[in-house]
């Protein structure tokens, strides 16, 4: 007799397991960054382990959800972020001294601002909050 432990078929993790390539590529259509896109794509695989959700057939539509509403929640923090950096930055010049922004930085912020909208419009519309 074999000493060797079986492990339990969880039907739920091997559906997931089937869906993450899926999910990644989901995610990186969304962020069009590899990285963001493998951190949200694992993100949404242990969001589906820890709340296993209750779906009939596919798990996909739950899935690019979940994707989605991370992806839109990632750029919302990304643009604050940015902001808080921009003006931590735009005070220490100030404080230090420096005139004011020259017109090559108002060029890069609005630049900035307009890749960050359209990123955000390009998201797509979701129903109800995280």
């Amino acid at each position: 007799m074999s000493t060797q432990k079986k492990s339990p078929h969880n039907p739920q993790l091997d559906a997931l397991l089937a869906e993450s390539g899926w999910v990644l590529q989901l995610a990186k259509r969304l962020t069009r960054d590899w990285a963001a896109a493998e951190d949200i794509a694992q993100s949404t695989l242990a969001l589906a382990l820890e709340r296993q959700p209750d779906t009939k057939g596919s798990l996909r539509p739950w899935l690019a959800k979940v994707a989605s509403r991370l992806a839109r929640h990632r750029v919302r923090s990304d643009v604050r972020r940015q902001a808080r950096e921009a003006q931590v930055s735009s005070s220490s010049r100030s404080t230090a001294g420096l005139s004011s922004s020259s017109s090559d930085e108002v060029l890069m912020r609005f630049e900035l601002h307009r890749d960050i909208a359209k990123r955000v419009d390009a998201l797509p519309a979701l129903s109800a909050p995280l």
